[in-house]
Formats: structure tokens, sequence, C-alpha cells
């Protein structure tokens, strides 16, 4: 089992900057995953080890996923409640598409 936990930034962005923060990260996750792509294709030597690559992709996809928390923490202060709610919805929405759930990650406040 995995006990990761990630920070809640003491930022106040507004929305462009969540906007433009999440554009940066998003462009630099999809370019690190066509990178992974690549390495682990080939049968010869590339520029980075299969290794290598992976770190890249935790790390921005971590990237992405701190933004993400950024914009729920925003969220939270206006719509307290809300999110709890939403996350309800959005695993019933799962549901009815026939998504088939294959572990739970837990979001705790401490």
């Amino acid at each position: 089992m995995l006990d990761i936990k990630l920070p809640v930034l003491d930022k106040n962005d507004n929305w462009f900057v969540h906007e433009q923060k999440l554009k940066e990260e998003t462009s630099e996750l999809v370019a690190t995953i066509q990178i992974y792509n690549h390495v682990i294709r080939q049968d010869k030597e590339t520029f980075k080890t299969k290794e290598e690559a992976a770190r890249d992709l935790f790390m921005e996809t971590l990237d992405v996923i701190q933004v993400c928390i950024g914009i729920l923490d925003k969220l939270i202060k206006s719509y307290p409640k809300m999110l709890i709610e939403v996350s309800k919805d959005h695993i019933e929405k799962l549901h009815r598409r026939g998504w088939i759930f294959k572990k739970w990650i837990k979001i705790e406040e401490d």
C-alpha cells in the first residue's frame, strides 16, 4: 500500500494563473508521455533509460496533480461542502458508464 502525501500550497492565485499553470504543466506531461512511450518501445539504447523516463513521467504527473490540488483548494474556500457531493456524483457517473474500479485513492485533510 502506498502512503503518499501531497501538500496544499499556501498560494492565492487567480483563475487566470491557475489556467495558465494547468496548460503549462499539462503540455509538459504530454511531452513526457511521448518521450516515455518512445523510450519503452526502443530495443536499443536511447537518450534516457526506462527508469529515467518513468521518473520524469511521475514528476510531471505530480506537477499536474499539484495544480489541480490548488484549483480544488480555491473552490473549497467558496464552496466548502461541494467537493464531497460532486465526488459522489462523479463516482455515480463512472458507474453508469461501465467503468470498473480496481482500487481507490483516499484523500484526507490534515
